[in-house]
């Protein structure tokens, strides 16, 4: 019978003990779980302050590091952009082992993005993509970090970057859009054959893109740039640029279609190209000789 006092008396002592700790670590996460419920509301400002609190007052919980990420989180919601960076780069400072540092590495460099310094972003992405390559955030930075070459006018390392991002990841969100601006890059830069199987490769994959209008007006271009007018004046006949197609047709020496397809462009209200569609008209006369119509 005392035995069994005994061992009641140790769980009791050892339950009042344990108590004050249980109920502390409940009440540290009743203040995260506090904070985090404004951040979910919107309330970025106001949560932003209980993040900055909790970290401070509970330095070693192991939601710090969540806490961190959210805090930066806050300051981008607001559009506080160098504040935002300085938070999640703290994170990457603090807790090197935390399951977010890949979460800030690409919101560091989104953040300098959004500040158009791209120089900045592109470690930040680089780092992410190396050091994580099963992160789900690997493609969203190939992503951003294709648009950062662009910005910076390399071609070249935009083109990598996005072909590497279109091979990688089939499936991404916005792979139509990579495709095209892939095309799109080789165009600008008078890549015109291999621009033109980008758009090709495009048209096929993508059917019902809401890009196809400049698909196929930039694979126009690109045939004309070439002299390969038939194809050209087709691709511009696909998509009503009659302006285009008169004068693909006008190279192919066939006048008269020509002409109404200047006729049909000079239809539209305010065109764009009406002094050289007025133009175009003037000269199918003169080749067909017709002097007073022309």
């Amino acid at each position: 019978m005392k035995k069994i006092w005994m061992v009641g008396l140790g769980i009791f002592l050892f339950s009042f003990f344990l108590l004050p700790q249980v109920w502390g670590e409940e009440q540290v996460y009743k203040e995260f779980i506090f904070a985090q419920g404004l951040y979910e509301d919107g309330k970025f400002g106001l949560a932003a302050v209980q993040f900055q609190k909790f970290i401070e007052n509970f330095p070693e919980n192991r939601n710090c590091d969540r806490a961190q990420y959210l805090l930066g989180a806050c300051f981008w919601n607001q559009e506080k952009y160098e504040e935002a960076i300085s938070a999640f780069d703290r994170l990457l400072q603090k807790y090197p082992e935390s399951d977010w540092v890949d979460d800030s590495l690409y919101q560091v460099g989104e953040n300098y993005y959004r500040l158009r310094n791209y120089a900045e972003a592109i470690p930040y992405y680089e780092t992410l993509i190396e050091n994580y390559p099963q992160s789900n955030l690997v493609a969203p930075s190939l992503y951003s970090l294709g648009y950062v070459y662009v910005e910076q006018k390399n071609y070249q390392g935009s083109l990598r970057v996005f072909k590497k991002l279109r091979d990688e990841f089939p499936e991404f969100k916005q792979i139509s859009e990579v495709h095209y601006i892939i095309a799109k890059i080789l165009y600008d830069n008078k890549r015109y054959p291999e621009a033109i199987n980008e758009y090709s490769t495009f048209i096929r994959a993508f059917p019902t893109s809401k890009y196809r209008s400049n698909v196929y007006l930039e694979r126009g271009w690109a045939y004309f740039e070439e002299g390969n007018y038939g194809k050209a004046r087709d691709d511009f006949a696909a998509v009503g640029a009659f302006f285009w197609l008169g004068e693909s047709l006008y190279n192919l020496g066939q006048f008269r279609e020509a002409r109404k397809a200047y006729e049909k462009a000079l239809e539209k209200p305010e065109p764009i190209w009406k002094p050289q569609a007025y133009y175009g008209v003037a000269y199918t006369y003169f080749k067909e000789k017709n002097y007073p119509q022309a």
